[in-house]
């Protein structure tokens, strides 16, 4: 049996609480750093992964609206100039483009 140099061991702390599923390591085995050497199953990191899925999907619903929302914009910008519509129209939809822009930079701090 090898004998561990006690120089050379590194504690692992878990990031989050769970169960220890498996270990891909042997005692005395040499690793790489960001190597895997364990899996690790937590009710915690599912919620996390799940919350970072939806904050994903946000992200993409976000930037859709905003191009929706800069697409109006322009319409109804040209419309005005051409005294189609009426200034509270373009007002409007320069409102909703700013909203749009607000939800993308939220999301993207909530992803942070």
């Amino acid at each position: 049996m090898e004998t561990v140099n006690e120089n050379r061991v590194s504690r692992v702390v878990l990031p989050l609480p769970g169960r220890i599923t498996g270990v891909t390591v042997k005692l005395g085995d040499s690793v790489k750093e960001g190597q895997p050497l364990l899996a690790v199953e937590s009710p915690e990191a599912d919620a996390a992964e799940s919350a970072y899925l939806q904050i994903q999907a946000s992200i993409t619903q976000n930037r859709a609206a905003l191009l929706k929302a800069q697409a109006d914009l322009d319409r109804a910008t040209d419309l005005f100039a051409h005294n189609a519509i009426a200034k509270k129209e373009v007002l409007n939809a320069e409102s909703l483009v700013t909203q749009a822009k607000t939800a993308i930079t939220q999301s993207d701090a909530a992803l942070e």
